[in-house]
């Protein structure tokens, strides 16, 4: 009797260090499927946003700038931009996701100026988008 008292602790001790473990593996699994929930909102936040190239084709009109401004885009990716007195330049242009690449030709010296606009909203009479590099993230609104 008095070795099977002995005894007692001792499988108490081991029930106590068994559940100890199994509590940590359980802890460990929650704390993982929480870093994995985590990531995968993350990477659902970050989905790329793409555009029907074909929502573009035509000319459109933007009366935020002064006088107003049009700008013309062609299947063949070429187009032009010009100001409602006609001053204006051609371009090729390039989509990809939401990124607008419109690589304009330099006058007089033949050097390429890349502009890039995120669109924000494209449809078959609306286009809204602002300037990469413009800190203050102006959108401007076409219509066709």
């Amino acid at each position: 009797l008095c070795l099977q008292n002995k005894e007692l602790p001792l499988q108490l001790n081991y029930q106590y260090i068994v559940n100890m473990k199994e509590n940590r593996t359980k802890k460990k699994i929650l704390r993982l499927s929480a870093v994995m929930v985590c990531v995968m909102a993350l990477f659902a936040g970050c989905a790329k946003t793409e555009f029907e190239e074909e929502l573009l084709y035509g000319t459109w009109y933007c009366a935020d700038y002064e006088g107003g401004f049009y700008y013309t885009f062609n299947q063949d990716h070429s187009g032009s931009y010009r100001d409602t007195n006609g001053d204006g330049k051609t371009y090729t242009w390039t989509l990809s996701d939401q990124y607008l690449d419109i690589t304009v030709k330099g006058s007089g010296v033949n050097v390429a100026a890349i502009e890039t606009y995120v669109i924000e909203s494209l449809s078959a009479n609306k286009l809204v988008w602002y300037d990469q590099n413009d800190p203050s993230r102006t959108k401007y609104t076409y219509t066709k």
